[in-house]
C-alpha cells in the first residue's frame, strides 16, 4: 500500500505559528483543582480537566457531547479587543469547518467560561453537565493555533500523541522529559480514558498534537521522536512535512482536515 500523503491545512492566519504554550505546572497537575457548588472535585491532566468521579467513565459515551453541537460560551469581562478578536477568530474557523456552533450563554445551564486570569492553558474536555465550565487561556496562552487547541479539548477531545495506538507511529523518550512531567505523556487508557479514534489515522500534523521538545528537560533533547515513514508498519498516516531525516513534522498547532473530520464524526448524530 502506498503512503497516504496528507498536505490539507487550512488557511489560518500568521499568527498561528506556534512557539510553545505554557502547561500546567507539576503540583497543578493530576490534583483535585475545583469544586462546584454540588462539591464535585474536578481532575487536571496537563491541560486537560475532567469531573473526578467521570475519569474513567470515558469521552466515546454520547453524554459528554454538546447538545445540537452548539456551544454556549461566556467571556470574562475585561479581555482586550485584540484577544477577543483573535478568540473569534478561532470560533469562527472551526464553524466554518465543522458542525460545531459557538453561540453566547443566554439562559442555557451548562456553558464553557472563558478566562484569562489565571496562569496556563486549560479547558474541561467535553460537555461536564454541572453549569458552568472553565477554558482558561492565561498570559502566553494567546497564539491562535493554542487557542483552536483548547476550544477542541472543550468539543470533547483528547490530545492525539496519546493516542492508545501511538507507540506505532511515536516514540516518547522519557529519558528527556523534564522530572515529575512523566505523567503528561500518558495513554489515554492509563489515564482510565475511553476517546474513539474513529477509525481515523495518526495525524501528525493535527492541532492537538504536541511537539518534539514538549516538558524537555535542561538538556533541551527532544522528548516525542516521530517515526520516520519507512520505519511505520502502517503507511495510511497524515502528515504535512518531513524533517531531513524523514520523520513527519509535528507541534504544528494548525487546524487540519483530520481533525474537521474527526470533529464532524463525533457530531454526526447531534447536529
Amino acid at each position: 500500500m502506498g503512503i497516504f500523503i496528507y498536505v490539507v491545512i487550512f488557511n489560518l492566519s500568521p499568527l498561528l505559528v506556534f512557539s510553545s504554550a505554557r502547561f500546567l505546572n507539576t503540583d497543578e497537575a493530576n490534583t483535585s483543582v475545583d469544586e462546584n457548588e454540588d462539591g464535585e472535585f474536578f481532575t487536571r491532566v496537563d491541560d486537560m480537566i475532567f469531573l473526578s468521579r467521570r475519569v474513567k467513565a470515558g469521552l466515546s459515551s454520547t453524554r459528554f457531547r454538546w447538545f445540537g453541537g452548539m456551544i454556549p460560551y461566556k467571556i470574562q469581562r475585561g479581555l482586550p479587543e485584540e484577544m477577543y478578536e483573535m478568540l473569534h477568530d478561532a470560533m469562527d474557523l472551526i464553524e466554518e469547518h465543522t458542525c460545531i456552533e459557538f453561540i453566547e450563554k443566554t439562559a442555557e445551564k451548562n456553558y464553557i467560561y472563558i478566562s484569562y486570569s489565571e496562569e496556563g492553558c486549560f479547558s474541561h474536555v467535553g460537555m461536564v453537565n454541572r453549569g458552568r465550565q472553565k477554558l482558561n487561556l492565561g498570559r502566553g496562552c494567546w497564539k491562535f493555533g493554542t487557542i483552536v487547541h483548547e476550544l477542541i479539548h472543550s468539543i470533547g477531545f483528547s490530545h492525539e500523541h496519546q493516542r492508545n495506538d501511538r507507540d506505532t507511529y511515536i516514540t516518547i523518550a522519557y529519558e528527556n522529559v523534564e522530572e515529575g512531567k512523566e505523567h503528561n505523556f500518558k495513554l489515554d487508557r492509563e489515564m482510565g480514558l475511553e476517546f474513539s479514534t474513529y477509525e481515523m489515522p495518526y495525524n501528525y500534523a493535527s492541532v492537538m498534537h504536541y511537539g518534539s521538545m514538549a516538558f524537555s528537560d535542561e538538556d533541551d533533547e527532544p522528548t516525542i521522536i516521530p517515526k520516520k515513514l519507512s520505519e511505520l508498519s502502517s503507511k495510511h498516516v497524515y502528515y504535512s512535512a518531513l524533517d531531513d531525516d524523514g520523520r513527519p513534522v509535528i507541534g504544528l498547532r494548525k487546524l487540519t482536515w483530520g481533525d474537521v473530520r474527526m470533529i464532524n464524526l463525533m457530531y454526526k448524530d447531534h447536529c
